[in-house]
This record gives C-alpha cells, structure tokens and sequence, in this order.
C-alpha cells in the first residue's frame, strides 16, 4: 500500500502546479473575543462579536449577528475546528438560528442544528463539543462529534443520559473540560442546585461539578463529585468557569451586590477545593456578566457592564482592578446586565486545521464511512488520517483534490473536484463485516513553507456490495495546512 507520506507528497507537488484553496485567516494568541447580545445596541436585533487585543486595546466588531442568544457559554474556541463556535441568527430577523464556526475575521462556516439553543459550550479539543441545550433537561449534557452529530453523555452503564445531581436538578449556566483530568466541569448558581453532601435543601452558593469522562468522552467514567462556594448572601449567578493558571480553573461569578465580594474564584480540578481569586470593589461591581483568565495578562479579564468596560485583576487583588482600555466600547452606555462570554484565543495552538464536510453514503449495514483527521497539519508535523465504519477487509480510494464540490456519484455526492490523485488503500477489520472496517494512515507534512496557507481536501470511496451502487462514500475532509 501507498504510504499516506509518499501520497502528500506527490499531493501537494501537484497542488503547487494547479489552483488551491487559501485557508482561513488565522488567529492571534491572546486575543480575546467577546460575544453578547449588546455588541451594538441594546435592542433585540443587536448583538454580535468583538475582537480585543487585551495588550494594545485595539478593539473591533468581527460579525454583526441579528440575533444572539443571552446565556451563559454561548461562544468558544475550538482548537479541532480552529475557530469559534457560536449559535446565531445571521441576515435577518426572520433566518433560523444555526451553530456557526467562525475564523478570525467574522467568516463563518454552518454546521447545521437549526433553531437549537446549543448554551455552556465546552470542545474537548478532538472534535467533541459539550454543552446544554436549551429546552431539554437542564442538568443534561448533550455533544456534538467530529462530524457534527448530537449526542447525550451517557451514564457509567451506557445506557441512560448522565444525571448530574439525582437527588435534584442542578440548572447547568457554564462548563470546561479539562484535559489534564479527562473531566467536564459544570458550573450551577446559588439555589439552582442541591446542596453537595446531601442534607436536602438548595445550595446557597455556587456549585462546581466534576464528571469523570470515559476515555472517548462519551460517557461517565465514575461518579460525579461536587463543591459549593457561597460568595455573597444576596445570592450568586454563574458567569464563566474558563481555565486558570498553574491547572486551576478561574470561575466568575455574579452577584446582586455591589459590595466587596470574591466574585473571581479558582477551582482546583483534582480537590475540587474553591477558594477566592480576587476581590472587585468599586461601583456597580454587581454588572460582573463574564470573565477569564488572560494568558496575555497573566490576570483575570472581567466585563463590567455596570460601567461598560473590562477590568484586570492579579491574584490577592482588592479594589477596582486595573481598566483595559479598548477602542470601542465592550458594552453600550445605558445597558448593564448583559449575559455575554469571554473567550481566549489558546496560545501553543496548531495553525493547521482538519475540517469534515459534507454526507458519505452508506454501505453494508447502513453504516456510513467516516474520515477524518488527527494531530497537527503544520509543515514538519505529524498527522493521521483515520478511515472508520467501512465493511471490513475492502478495497477503496482516497480522493485528493484542490477544492470542495458536491456532484452526484454512485447515489451519493462527490465532495472533491477535480481529482488530482487517487490513492489505493485496503481496510482492516474482520472480512465483509459491515462497519467493521478501519484504515489509520500516519505521515509527516513536508517541511516545505510554501506549502503554508493552502487546503487539500479528500473523500474514501469503498467496493461495497451493501451499497446502493455497489460504492460506499466517506464525508469529505479539509486538510488545511499551517
């Protein structure tokens, strides 16, 4: 068999020689990216995202949405995908709402789920994205995969949706995975939960919940532990739960004083132990609506929507918190109240990117093959290309071409045109099994720049007796090389 590296190589020698496809714009790490329903107004229309340069303050409106939905967790950086992802209405008033990914300058991609309330979105970095859906059990999470499919995390059996608090319902504001404990932690606010150590009753303080995840994310790998917090006796709502330094996790909360409170908290995600970040005292401290770690400022990024700016507090810091000035305002005067998020652009990122696209079409067993891809696509580095859910011990081609298309083909649709290269692969798995089939293919990109910036887009195509034409089809596959 071919080996994947001999096939980019000649791939992208030829790629070089005919017309290519430009990635998108890149992101800047540290850049901080702000989604609300108040980017440019205050009305109901209004809403959109802010690009911030926390260092130089250079502030600017990336994309004018016509609808955005007012919660907690409504945006966040994707690193599978590269870029952000975001549920909104865009184009007019009348559109549905989609779930969109966003590159850097406001272009943006539709992944589909229509008029579906997609709140505390948390990507666990290869291609999962938790969240809550609004409408549906609060305390359920639900998950989209690399290919965009919904799902619910499953309990430790499998077989029933996870509960996080059984003896109650916890209202789910905000969530993060965290990569180092292979955990989701979800965020409740005072008296939208159970209080932790049984007892009966509500917390009066915020809760953080830890799930322990299997290792494919897919469902719990144990019970689900919990912290309350209470920082204010006037009563405390979630704004984020972001990571913070030293593996902590930063947690900002909002409360309906405007005295001295720990409204920014650290979580420790092995104790669970919650204890105080920082103390913001200064007028209209209660507009505290969203909130992070800033690795570019190595301190805690809130928006105040009392005074319409964003505040910077070091850790052990009591008082007003150091402005950061911005180019155009965070939050328009006259509002205050807002439910937007922060997001961090990740530094040590990938420049590179892997994108699915498009539908396959099935084969024996009405199973549809799934390509996709692994690592990181920058020159130099190694990735893989995985072949899933085909019948096993088959035959088949990897389609290779310069640009995207959907043409009829064998009953399904041909995402890649023109075909530059095909190349000839074998699957595993046990012999005419349906589904049984996989393929993974490791290589290492040339370390050519000028390979930097282009895109090479790829689709399986299966000897498959189950099919409606004897072909089974993969999904299509953007390699964007960085």
């Amino acid at each position: 068999m071919t080996t994947f590296r001999a096939f980019l190589g000649l791939c992208c020698a030829t790629l070089l020689a005919a017309p290519v496809v430009q990635a998108g714009d890149p992101f800047t790490a540290g850049d901080l990216y702000l989604h609300t329903p108040a980017a440019t107004g205050i009305s109901s229309l209004d809403g959109g995202v802010l690009r911030i340069d926390p260092v130089s303050g250079t502030t600017e409106l990336v994309l004018d949405l016509a609808g955005t939905y007012s919660s907690q967790g409504g945006m966040a950086y994707d690193t599978y995908r590269e870029g952000l992802l975001l549920m909104g209405r865009v184009g007019g008033p009348l559109e549905p709402v989609y779930l969109w990914l966003m590159d850097a300058t406001g272009q943006l991609q539709n992944l589909g789920h229509q008029n579906l309330s997609y709140r505390a979105l948390a990507p666990r970095g290869d291609g999962t994205v938790y969240f809550r859906q609004g409408g549906t059990t609060a305390d359920q999470v639900r998950y989209i995969d690399r290919f965009n499919v919904l799902h619910t995390v499953m309990d430790t059996t499998g077989s029933l949706p996870l509960d996080i608090a059984p003896s109650g319902n916890a209202f789910i504001y905000d969530m993060h995975y965290d990569v180092a404990t292979n955990a989701l932690f979800a965020a409740v606010g005072s008296g939208l939960g159970p209080a932790c150590g049984g007892g009966g009753g509500f917390s009066t303080g915020v809760t953080v919940y830890r799930i322990p995840l299997s290792v494919d994310g897919t469902q719990a790998a144990g019970p689900v532990s919990c912290s309350d917090f209470e920082v204010s006796s006037s009563g405390e709502t979630v704004a984020q739960i972001t990571a913070g330094p030293g593996g902590d996790l930063v947690l900002v909360v909002d409360t309906n004083s405007n005295g001295p409170e720990s409204r920014m908290l650290l979580v420790d995600p092995v104790t669970l132990v919650i204890s105080s970040y920082a103390v913001n005292d200064h007028v209209g401290a209660a507009g505290t609506n969203a909130g992070l770690y800033s690795t570019a400022l190595s301190k805690v990024v809130i928006l105040d929507t009392g005074n319409d700016v964003l505040r910077a507090f070091a850790q052990g810091e009591l008082g007003t918190g150091q402005i950061v000035t911005t180019s155009m305002p965070v939050s328009p005067a006259g509002s205050s109240g807002e439910i937007a998020t922060l997001v961090e652009v990740p530094g040590g990122g990938c420049d590179g990117f892997f994108t699915v696209y498009g539908a396959g079409l099935a084969g024996a067993g009405g199973f549809v093959p799934q390509l996709w891809g692994t690592g990181c696509s920058e020159i130099g580095k190694a990735i893989t290309v995985e072949i899933d859910d085909v019948r096993g011990g088959t035959f088949g081609a990897l389609f290779v071409s310069a640009g995207q298309a959907a043409i009829p083909f064998k009953g399904g649709t041909l995402l890649v045109d023109p075909i530059l290269l095909m190349l000839d692969i074998v699957l595993g798995g046990f012999p005419n099994a349906p589904g049984d089939g996989s393929l993974s293919i490791p290589a290492v990109l040339p370390n050519d720049p000028l390979l930097v910036g282009f895109s090479v887009f790829t689709q399986g195509a299966f000897a498959d007796a189950g099919a409606l034409n004897g072909v089974s089809l993969s999904n299509g596959l953007e390699i964007g090389v960085g």
